[in-house]
């Protein structure tokens, strides 16, 4: 599973070569994954004919390191929702992901840019911290997938921590049930020896180590993080959390009893008014500023404002092209019935651009656009 930030959207955003090919598909996560090689044939097959009747040449040439991908069962075998390949003369790049996407094959002069959009956005990413005392887990999260991330600073266990103490006491680790008696499942700490005052120390540094290694982890990061543990652990962690993106609501009960999808759906549960949140926020401001010249749905307007810096946020469709071309020294916007060779998606252009210079995009449905327009705009000035 590959990590794609805003810092490798900028690096594709800013190559310019024809042609540059962008490969967007679904790929399965188990079962036969012959399948998503025979997909991802189908598609390399289908950029060399349009090279073709592109007059391109050295179609076979450029496509050939994609082609040795067809028969690697290790590269095939790898877990993902969604792979995105991007392919000119000058760049080979392939990211398998945590997302699906509509199968897609676009070649112009820039890399398509837009379905990445909601893997980068920290309102559709979110972390969560799953803990009991012998095991702790970080997953990255989307609505659709969960995946444990390796954090190289993070114990793995209380013992972990407390693994150079003088061994003095042995430490258990159990659950008593309710006649007394003792299971296996790792929840409460205890110690031989140990009283209150240092079981709550074992677990400051417990949590201190914890909150080490997550700081280095997400120090880029603004997505939300929600914990996972029993009770009475999660104020002992809050003390100790300095990532300010802490949601103040827990999953609350012995992680280790849930697969990662299983606490992936709970904090979806907890979290999935905040994603709305902002969505409908910005929706409002629209409304109330659709009449001014702080707002526009009009596309030519909306793509000139986002070249030059000037869109708050943009909501745009997806999964839906608009192909023309910007010249921006005319500051003129060429929208065409047809593709053209050298053509590009101007809503893509749009969306890559208002993220390039500090805005916010929204890629949703294009029913969910507001006015039922392919794209529309709040203006900074």
């Amino acid at each position: 599973m590959d990590n794609f930030t805003k810092d490798d959207l900028k690096e594709l955003f800013e190559i310019k070569q024809w042609p540059s090919i962008s490969v967007y598909m679904p790929t399965q996560r188990a079962g036969d994954s012959q399948q998503n090689s025979i997909r991802f044939k189908t598609l390399l097959q289908k950029a060399e004919s349009n090279l073709s009747d592109y007059q391109f040449k050295d179609a076979g040439k450029l496509l050939a390191p994609a082609k040795k991908l067809y028969n690697d069962t290790g590269f095939w075998n790898q877990r993902s929702d969604g792979l995105a390949m991007f392919i000119s003369p000058d760049v080979f790049k392939i990211y398998l992901l945590p997302r699906s996407f509509d199968e897609l094959l676009i070649i112009t002069r820039r890399f398509h840019l837009k379905p990445l959009i909601p893997v980068i956005s920290s309102k559709t990413i979110f972390y969560v911290l799953a803990v009991s005392q012998n095991n702790v887990r970080l997953l990255r999260c989307t609505p659709e997938s969960a995946e444990e991330v390796e954090v190289e600073e993070m114990p793995t266990s209380i013992q972990e921590t407390l693994k150079y103490d003088v061994p003095r006491r042995q430490l258990q680790f159990h659950t008593r049930s309710r006649e007394g008696g003792s299971v296996d499942r790792p929840a409460m700490f205890h110690g031989q020896g140990v009283g209150i005052d240092e079981t709550k120390e074992n677990l400051n540094r417990f949590f201190k180590d914890i909150d080490k290694g997550l700081q280095s982890e997400l120090k880029n990061e603004s997505a939300p993080l929600i914990f996972a543990g029993v009770d009475h652990l999660f104020p002992i962690f809050k003390k100790k959390c300095f990532y300010q993106y802490l949601f103040d609501e827990a999953i609350t009960g012995n992680p280790d009893e849930l697969k990662a999808e299983d606490i992936k759906n709970k904090a979806l549960k907890i979290i999935a008014p905040t994603f709305q949140k902002e969505k409908q926020d910005a929706a409002q401001k629209y409304a109330d500023l659709r009449h001014t010249h702080l707002a526009s749905w009009e596309l030519r307007e909306i793509i000139s404002a986002a070249y030059f810096g000037r869109v708050d946020f943009l909501f745009v469709a997806r999964g839906v092209q608009e192909w023309g071309r910007f010249d921006s020294e005319n500051n003129q916007v060429i929208i065409r019935n047809e593709k053209e060779p050298e053509d590009e998606d101007l809503l893509d252009f749009a969306a890559v651009h208002t993220l390039a210079n500090g805005g916010k995009v929204f890629a949703v449905k294009p029913s969910e656009v507001p006015d039922k327009g392919l794209a529309a705009a709040v203006f900074r000035y």
